[in-house]
């Protein structure tokens, strides 16, 4: 396990997150992208039309068409991998290491979503997030279109815990509208 739980209860947790993990979910969040998707069919799809006219057809090997096809794609998924952690790693650095790696103390209250570090300190009111979303690895807490609070779940004890912590959420959330 790569995060070392602190502490927890139903309301905070304390973790610590590995470059790893936002590189992972950087990773993710590309790969959720459409614009990012849409464009590597663009890609492919205009490699192979260029491809199919620049050959005879009749005398086209049709398996080298589908080997440059194949590369093209597999060099995209490289490319945009590759890319991605550039720019994570760069964020990383510009930000300060510490931020974004150094322990992070989350608490849920009846105002906003606090987030302590040891060199930051934020609220956000539970009016500016827009949602709150989970998967098996980690709990999201939107406050932008791409901005959120990543809650890694093996933070917590149990499973059970950041369900609790999740549900938790959810309610503030749904409360804020009304």
């Amino acid at each position: 396990m790569f995060i070392k739980q602190i502490k927890c209860n139903q309301m905070e947790i304390i973790y610590k997150n590995t470059y790893w993990q936002i590189v992972g979910d950087s990773l993710g969040e590309m790969w959720r992208n459409k614009f990012i998707r849409t464009m590597n069919l663009v890609i492919i799809a205009y490699c192979a039309y260029a491809m199919s006219n620049a050959f005879n057809l009749e005398n086209f090997n049709f398996y080298l068409y589908i080997l440059f096809v194949l590369g093209i794609t597999i060099s995209s998924v490289i490319i945009n991998t590759v890319i991605t952690m550039l720019i994570t790693l760069q964020t990383i650095i510009s930000r300060g290491s510490e931020r974004e790696l150094g322990p992070h103390h989350v608490r849920l209250t009846e105002e906003g979503v606090v987030q302590e570090t040891s060199v930051n300190m934020s609220m956000t009111k539970w009016v500016g997030i827009n949602r709150v979303i989970s998967n098996n690895r980690f709990i999201r807490i939107y406050f932008g279109s791409r901005s959120s609070y990543l809650i890694p779940r093996s933070a917590f004890p149990t499973m059970q815990e950041s369900d609790k912590f999740l549900e938790m959420a959810k309610q503030y959330f749904q409360r804020r509208a009304g």
